[in-house]
């Protein structure tokens, strides 16, 4: 099992894959099941009314996807169907589920290919490194180390490898020559950015990347940093410092502020190249949307101070909508449907909390606001979970140890150390009984002591 915990850490490292892109954390019962463990050692499946469907009989169990689940039996990854019968003759040494086309990553002899649920090879396992699939793409790494995209059918896009390459994100990716440098291609494989750069941001929503050359972006040493409007390739901003720069890991790059150094302070800019703000800063860190956290060039003392830190939220136009110490406030965010967050600034103001947002403003009595999901606003008092309409009214009582609602309106819970659900009426339909419930596609498998 160590081998197997070894090549998923691989995977992330290498390609910088997202939770979104690796689980299914959306839902709470996929096709009607949730995968559950009384004690640890043995894992079933339950439907929403709490009945054991599929016996607790594996060592390991992930979450259904059109029919069939990866779970694990003797160190052997399988696919059940509902019944709980395995679908394949033989197990393999590794299985993951790509969740935007369901197609599976298997292991043979150390390398890895696709297959479909029929045991169907799309890819033979011939690579290094399998991502999972981006905007209709694949990226591979053969066990020489080149790079290659591959689609839902297994074709290769491009004739020549890459040294380095990236998942495709809003359109584009960041591509490596065997001299170190990087370029940018579109979707049709096209170089839209020459190999001139040493590195390339990941291009945001808004349709703008960074290009660095020669520059640590630590330690500013040169103005080698350009803000480009990938298009037309119209310069934004030119020969900074630093500009910040996106990664494929980030989990919230998509903010429509540009955070800039220049003459010994940052600065935030928006994507037509004004300045958001005219304020400098000593630190500053786009969170996403509107939001920021911040230290003023002009407050004492001027070095970096933690405890000088401030939050700010601000509506499109630049207006500020609350500000406050970072002592007495963070952000937090609103899960939505899909890959959609809402963000908000929560303020502590004695016994009860606000919280502010572009477009909304809540007031609750509580210790700590933990997140809002479409219709609550999950909060506790005293160390136990509990949650809010956006009226202000006590909907989930302050008892648990933890809560958290899915896209499919079931809300876990957990109490005394065990775990139960709650329907979208907040009434309990699966009492507190299991040790550990599982809801990524990838199994989970619980250490034995």
């Amino acid at each position: 099992m160590k081998k197997l915990i070894i090549v998923i850490l691989m995977l992330f490292v290498l390609v910088g894959c997202t939770k979104k892109d690796l689980a299914n954390d959306e839902n709470l019962f996929d096709d009607g099941l949730l995968a559950v463990s009384l004690n640890g050692s043995k894992w079933g499946y339950i439907n929403p009314k709490g009945e054991m469907v599929i016996d607790d009989k594996f060592d390991g169990a992930g979450a259904f996807y059109d029919g069939h689940a990866i779970v694990i039996v003797d160190q052997f990854y399988q696919v059940i169907d509902k019944k709980g019968d395995f679908i394949f003759d033989l197990g393999y040494d590794y299985l993951r589920r790509s969740p935007n086309t369901g197609l599976l990553i298997f292991e043979q002899d150390d390398l890895f290919g696709i297959m479909d649920d029929d045991e169907n090879v799309i890819v033979e396992p011939i690579y290094k490194s399998i991502t999972d699939y981006s905007e209709g793409y694949v990226l591979v790494v053969t066990p020489d180390f080149d790079y290659y995209y591959l689609d839902e059918q297994g074709n290769r896009m491009h004739d020549e490898s890459f040294s380095y390459a990236t998942l495709f994100k809003n359109g584009y990716a960041t591509v490596r020559n065997d001299e170190g440098k990087t370029g940018l291609i579109n979707d049709e494989f096209e170089l839209v950015i020459d190999y001139i750069y040493d590195d390339i941001s990941v291009v945001d929503k808004y349709g703008y990347a960074v290009t660095r050359i020669d520059n640590d972006i630590y330690e500013p040493e040169d103005n080698s940093c350009n803000l480009i409007k990938v298009d037309d390739m119209t310069l934004i901003l030119e020969d900074y410092e630093y500009i910040k720069f996106n990664m494929v890991i980030d989990i919230r790059y998509d903010t429509p502020l540009y955070k800039a150094y220049e003459d010994d302070a940052f600065v935030l800019y928006l994507n037509d190249g004004t300045r958001f703000t005219e304020d400098e800063y000593v630190w500053v860190e786009t969170i996403g949307d509107y939001l920021i956290t911040f230290q003023d060039k002009n407050r004492v003392p001027t070095e970096p101070y933690e405890e000088l830190r401030e939050y700010a939220i601000y509506d499109e136009d630049g207006t500020l909508i609350k500000k406050a110490s970072i002592l007495d406030s963070k952000h937090v965010f609103q899960w939505l449907d899909g890959d959609d967050m809402g963000l908000y600034l929560m303020v502590v103001d004695g016994d009860f909390i606000d919280i502010y947002g572009q477009d909304a403003e809540y007031r609750v009595e509580a210790d700590d606001v933990k997140g809002l999901s479409e219709d609550l606003i999950f909060a506790t008092k005293d160390g136990l979970f509990g949650a809010f309409d956006f009226d202000g009214e006590i909907v989930i009582d302050f008892k648990y140890e933890y809560l958290f609602e899915y896209e499919d309106g079931y809300i876990e819970l957990k109490l005394d150390s065990k775990w139960g659900v709650m329907n979208s009426k907040y009434e309990v339909i699966i009492e507190p009984i299991y040790e550990y419930r599982h809801s990524n596609y990838q199994p989970r498998v619980i250490p034995q002591t």
